[in-house]
C-alpha cells in the first residue's frame, strides 16, 4: 500500500468521506479561533452543529459499515446523529477526568482526533477491500 495510491483512492467516490471530514475539521478549527468576528457567528454555529452532532457519528459509521452496502443513506444519517451524541458524551466524560477539563479547545481537539482516526481507518479499510477486489479479477 503506497501513500500515492491511497491518496488517489481518497479522490474517488468511495474515498471522499476522508476529505469531507478533514475539510469540516479544518474549517471548525479556523472558526474556533475567529470568535471575535461577529458576522461569522452563524457560520460558526452551523459548523458547530455539524461538528458535534454529525461528524463523530459519521466517522464511526464509516468505520463500522465501511464494507457493507446493506445500510441505506437515511439509516447512515440516523446512525450518525445517534452515535455522535453517544461519542461526544463519552469524550466529555473522559475529558472531565483529565487534566484539561471540559473546555472548548480540548473538546475540539478530542472530537477532531476521534473523527480523523475513524475516517482514516475506514478509508484504509475501503482501500484494501477495493485493492483486493481488483486483484481477484
Amino acid at each position: 500500500m503506497s501513500l500515492k495510491d491511497f491518496l488517489n483512492f481518497t479522490l474517488t467516490k468511495n474515498g471522499r468521506a476522508f476529505w469531507f471530514v478533514i475539510i469540516i475539521i479544518v474549517l471548525m478549527i479556523f472558526f474556533v479561533h475567529m470568535r471575535s468576528i461577529t458576522y461569522l457567528l452563524y457560520v460558526r454555529l452551523f459548523l458547530s452543529i455539524i461538528f458535534v452532532l454529525y461528524l463523530p457519528g459519521y466517522s464511526l459509521v464509516e468505520l463500522v459499515f465501511a464494507s457493507d452496502k446493506d445500510v441505506s443513506k437515511v439509516e447512515q444519517i440516523a446512525y450518525s446523529f445517534g452515535l455522535s451524541v453517544a461519542v461526544v458524551i463519552l469524550l466529555c466524560y473522559l475529558l472531565n477526568y483529565s487534566t484539561w477539563g471540559i473546555r472548548l479547545e480540548p473538546l475540539v481537539i478530542s472530537i477532531s482526533l476521534f473523527s480523523i482516526t475513524c475516517t482514516t481507518l475506514a478509508s484504509i479499510r475501503k482501500y484494501k477491500k477495493q485493492k483486493d477486489r481488483l486483484s481477484i479479477r
